[in-house]
């Protein structure tokens, strides 16, 4: 009888102590250990940016005097590298457009006369990119930065009435520096949700200050802007 109560207590207590091993979190760090969120990969960025611009050669200043037009820009880049705690190395492909229009001038008096002289330019770039948004990534801040490089391809043409008064392909150096606050932090909720239905890991506000060092077409200019990353 006493061999039966012992084996009964034994298997009582192992009982118990299964029981404990299987029992809920009983502390805050326990139940609420933090999530590991995994978000869709990033490979692009997409920009959609607007700014005052004035091509900074005189014979421009003297047909359109300081007119500075709205360049409407649009970048897409590609990701070629993840670079661990700092952000990425892309390769841009950027495109423009911007047009001026002013009175005609008559050669011989330089005055107006009827018809409208019109300029339009399309810049057109290719650029190494370095996003930096390790702030973003591993802080509370949500600011990133970009630095790019390469090359300037401005398509121009100048007409007054119907008539090409003159065309061209100028080429030369493009360079900006670029600072964004991301948006995220508005609705960390509503940034999961576009990640997990449309695969846009995160959206921004952009400023920009940029230089195009191309001859006659060029000039050092800002745009403010919106992009995303996906």
């Amino acid at each position: 009888m006493h061999k039966a109560t012992l084996l009964a207590l034994l298997l009582l207590s192992s009982m118990v102590a299964a029981s404990a091993r299987a029992r809920a979190p009983d502390t805050f760090e326990e139940e609420y250990a933090e999530p590991i969120e995994i978000a869709s990969p990033m490979w692009f960025a997409f920009e959609l940016k607007l700014g005052p611009f004035r091509p900074d050669y005189p014979s421009f200043k003297k047909t359109f005097g300081d007119d500075r037009g709205w360049l409407l820009s649009t970048e897409l880049d590609v990701t070629a590298w993840h670079i661990p705690y700092v952000g990425q190395l892309n390769a841009g492909f950027g495109w423009g457009w911007a047009n001026y229009d002013a009175k005609a001038i008559a050669l011989p008096g330089g005055a107006s006369v009827g018809e409208t002289t019109e300029y339009t330019t399309y810049p057109m770039s290719a650029l190494a990119v370095l996003r930096i948004d390790a702030l973003a990534r591993h802080t509370i801040i949500p600011i990133t930065f970009a630095a790019k490089f390469g090359v300037d391809m401005v398509r121009w043409k100048m007409l007054t009435g119907d008539h090409v008064d003159n065309d061209g392909l100028n080429f030369g150096v493009r360079w900006a520096a670029q600072a964004a606050i991301e948006l995220d932090v508005i609705d960390r909720k509503a940034t999961r949700r576009l990640d997990d239905d449309f695969g846009i890991n995160h959206t921004f506000f952009l400023f920009e200050f940029f230089g195009s060092e191309t001859d006659s077409t060029g000039a050092r200019a800002f745009q403010f802007g919106l992009g995303l990353q996906f």
